[in-house]
């Protein structure tokens, strides 16, 4: 699966650095796109706000 990567990302023995693309398998790709360190490129971009109530919701609970 190809992602992009938003924060620094070891893969490889190589440094993947944000905004660089790299292949990974499905459940790695899963695992880092729920640590925040990379995104589907093709996946749609949620809006500011959606994220930011998302974060308002888990900081009450």
């Amino acid at each position: 699966m190809k992602l992009n990567a938003i924060q620094p990302v070891y893969r490889g023995g190589k440094l993947i650095q944000p905004g660089e693309s790299f292949d990974t398998t499905t459940e790695d790709a899963a695992a880092l796109i729920e640590e925040g360190k990379a995104r589907d490129p093709n996946a749609k971009k949620p809006t500011a706000k959606a994220v930011r109530s998302q974060v308002l919701v888990e900081k009450s609970e």
